[in-house]
């Protein structure tokens, strides 16, 4: 049974979403994107004081797909090793042929319980 100061914030607010206009087709391409959307994800984290365990991707591809990575650790999560994550897994959906990514959607995940937060200015650097 979960106390009610251990719920977990809501992250409909925390979500960091992007149009991607011309459509991901390319690694290397998408990995740019990854980072500066790993990094818009920490800052709107930090400006709320907050860190998360885990994230979810979601990748709108050109045909209407969604394709979705879910992953979790048991530190909060830094920008650095999220783009690392992010790139990984569009590197993968970006190896089937054709494929074209024209959204891309990040939520937080896995909150630490109440208590653990990292304070704005060391969120700032993780």
């Amino acid at each position: 049974m979960r106390r009610s100061d251990e719920s977990e914030p809501s992250t409909t607010d925390l979500t960091v979403a992007v149009d991607c206009d011309p459509p991901l087709r390319r690694a290397d391409v998408a990995a740019f994107t990854a980072r500066a959307l790993a990094m818009q994800v920490r800052l709107l984290l930090a400006a709320h004081g907050m860190a998360c365990r885990g994230m979810t991707v979601t990748a709108t591809a050109c045909d209407g797909r969604e394709l979705a990575q879910t992953w979790s650790t048991d530190a909060p999560l830094s920008a650095e090793t999220l783009a690392e994550w992010l790139s990984s897994q569009l590197e993968e959906w970006l190896a089937e042929p054709g494929l074209g990514i024209c959204a891309l959607r990040l939520s937080p995940q896995g909150f630490p319980m109440h208590g653990w937060s990292v304070p704005l200015r060391a969120a700032a650097r993780l």
